[in-house]
């Protein structure tokens, strides 16, 4: 949760200090993600956009999920847009 990110960060650092971990490149994948919008001709507004990273981010860290919401929240589109911008970066070699 959002306001548990402070107390998050203040632990890691008192048990890992003066370490900074590097932000995630997704430059790529994000030209991807965008392509994949057009593909499906949605809108790539800026919610839509992290709630498709921070599924990609659920993924790569659990062994499995559900992805749960309201009715046409988005969750079937954002899981295809990913799945696409997924295939698209493999099909580059990235």
């Amino acid at each position: 949760m959002s306001h548990d990110l402070p107390l998050f960060k203040n632990i890691t650092n008192d048990l890992f200090p003066g370490i900074v971990l590097p932000e995630p490149d997704y430059d790529d994948m994000k030209s991807c993600i965008l392509a994949s919008c057009v593909k499906f001709k949605l809108q790539a507004v800026p919610y839509f956009l992290d709630k498709i990273i921070q599924l990609y981010e659920m993924i790569v860290v659990r062994h499995g999920l559900m992805v749960v919401g309201e009715p046409f929240a988005g969750k079937t589109s954002a899981m295809n847009v990913l799945a696409s911008a997924l295939t698209m970066l493999k099909e580059k070699g990235l």
